[in-house]
């Protein structure tokens, strides 16, 4: 048999990926709303492109400076909050960047992931300093054995 003899075969339908989980609304009650928007933070995915845009201008980020300009209604807002409305604005940012949005700016979109990074790190940070480092060993530069021995 030839191609042009040869009966076509039906076309199989693919099934489509199912849509995401929302959250646990039990680990919002546990952790509070920082680990809400940290459990929001592990669920994003950008373009490589984006996010390697980001850690590069995570070195320039100043709070004050770009959260009065990222979010200039919230003020200086705590880190935990500033995580749940860079949150919402990223969101807003990506749904314009995934529509082909005349407004989509890429050059916003990089400075809400680099403060979302920065600020989730700081809501991060009391947590990490609460709790004992995990070794107690004392740093040998200065001290007066280090003298002794050398």
């Amino acid at each position: 048999m030839t191609d042009a003899t040869r009966p076509a075969r039906p076309l199989r339908p693919v099934p489509l990926p199912a849509p995401p989980a929302p959250p646990a609304l039990a680990a919002t009650a546990a952790t509070g709303p920082a680990g809400a928007a940290a459990a929001d933070l592990g669920a994003l995915h950008r373009p490589r492109l984006l996010v390697r845009a980001a850690r590069f201008a995570l070195d320039d980020y100043r709070r004050d400076r770009d959260l009065a300009r990222l979010l200039p209604a919230a003020g200086l807002p705590s880190p935990a909050r500033a995580v749940a409305l860079l949150l919402d604005a990223e969101a807003a940012c990506e749904a314009a960047r995934s529509a082909a949005s005349a407004t989509y700016s890429a050059a916003r979109h990089v400075d809400l992931l680099a403060a979302l990074m920065a600020e989730a790190r700081l809501a991060a940070a009391p947590a990490a300093a609460a709790s004992p480092p995990a070794s107690a060993q004392a740093k040998a530069s200065g001290i007066a054995a280090l003298r002794r021995a050398t």
